[in-house]
Formats: C-alpha cells, structure tokens, sequence
C-alpha cells in the first residue's frame, strides 16, 4: 500500500531503472523551485546510469476518471481527422461522493484502428494531475475475446526517462500529461492496454471503500502503423 502525503506537498518521484514503485521524498530534500528541465539537463550532463529526476507535484486525483486520448506530436502522426478515444474497461474511483467500480470483462471491446505514421504512440491522458504509476501493455495479435496472444509483458511507464519504452512527459506545467509509447518494429495492426493509478484524496471516506489504496482506470487503443 502506497504511503499517504499532505495534499499539495511538493514531493521527488524517482523512478529507479527496472523498479515500478515511486521513491518518494519530501521537500526538504532539494529545493522545489529548481524546475523539471534543469533537473534533467543537469543530470544529462553528467555520466549516470540512473534516470533523470522531476518535481511532480502529488495532489488530489482528478474528480472524474479522465478520459485519454491518441494525438498528433512530433513523435507521431494521426493520419485521421479525429483523434481516438481510449475505451474504459476498469474503473476504481469514487465521484459525487459514489464509489464507481467496474472490473475488466472478456471480450475486450476494442475500437477499430485508426492509422498512424510513427515509431512511437502518444496519448494525452487527459489530465494535468500527476498519475502514481501508469502501466502500458502492447501487442499484435489478440483471440476471439480480444486477449492478447501470447500475452504481453507490462511496460511501466517512467517520467522523463530516456531508455523507457514507455515514458510520462509533458512541455510545460499545467498542461495534461502524456504518455508517450514505442511501438513495435513489426508495421501494422497494434493494440494497446493502458492502466493509470492516483493517490486517494485527502478528503477520502474510507467507510466508502476501506479497501482501497489508490483510484484505477484502464483503457484500450487500437492503432495501425502500417
């Protein structure tokens, strides 16, 4: 179970090579107003085998289960007009004070694919707030219940990382997050599984859901790359 943080503190999320758990340090630690891109280019500058380090800052999840999406960027290219929106197969979050709960169910409902032109996926996650952790799984091919065939091992997703296959970045502060996915050398059709987690608010209701240790969504994309 993840530790709880004072809603707003400005806290280290170090994400160690191979390691899926957020290392996380209070503000003491470093000073807050040294921002994500000199942190990075510093630590670019120097010879290191660890990750780069960013100022994230947890706060309260969003109040509705965001809603990600495939976009255009300098890494990929939607050959559509209309981006394609993740399809929501799980969900654990609590909204106007409800507990929401929805479990993955066979057969996936994935979308049809929508055509793009690039070496990696980007998705918008359709948020500004910060995720704990977010896990992508690809893969080629999929059975008559749409499970992946053979299955795809997880690819945890790191900030700014630079040997990532799956990497959380953004531009600016403010902006949503994105996630940005490399895809496989084989062309054509892809499917990809998103699963993104946030800490619980600080107003959490435990009699509402005692079990619970974090909000959950996941989502499905289908793309082709051919």
């Amino acid at each position: 179970m993840l530790s709880r943080q004072p809603y707003g503190m400005w806290l280290l999320l170090m994400v160690a090579l191979g390691l899926n758990a957020f290392v996380r340090a209070p503000m003491s630690l470093t000073n807050p107003e040294v921002s994500a891109q000199e942190v990075a280019k510093d630590q670019e500058s120097e010879t290191h085998t660890a990750d780069p380090i960013e100022w994230v800052l947890i706060e309260d999840p969003p109040p509705n289960v965001p809603v990600p999406a495939i976009i255009s960027n300098e890494h990929n290219t939607v050959a559509v007009n209309d981006n394609q929106l993740g399809v929501s197969v799980m969900v654990h979050w609590i909204i106007d004070g409800e507990s929401v709960s929805r479990d993955i169910k066979t057969p996936f409902p994935w979308p049809d694919p929508i055509a793009i032109r690039g070496d990696y996926l980007t998705i918008d996650l359709g948020t500004a707030v910060a995720p704990i952790e977010v896990e992508a799984r690809v893969f080629q091919t999929i059975d008559d219940n749409g499970l992946p065939t053979p299955p795809s091992p997880a690819l945890w997703c790191k900030y700014l990382s630079l040997s990532s296959g799956c990497r959380i970045t953004r531009a600016d502060q403010g902006e949503n997050w994105k996630i940005v996915i490399e895809l496989p050398a084989d062309p054509g059709a892809t499917f990809v599984s998103l699963r993104g987690s946030w800490g619980l608010p600080s107003d959490y209701p435990p009699e509402i859901a005692p079990d619970w240790s974090r909000f959950d969504a996941a989502w499905l994309f289908a793309i082709d790359n051919g």
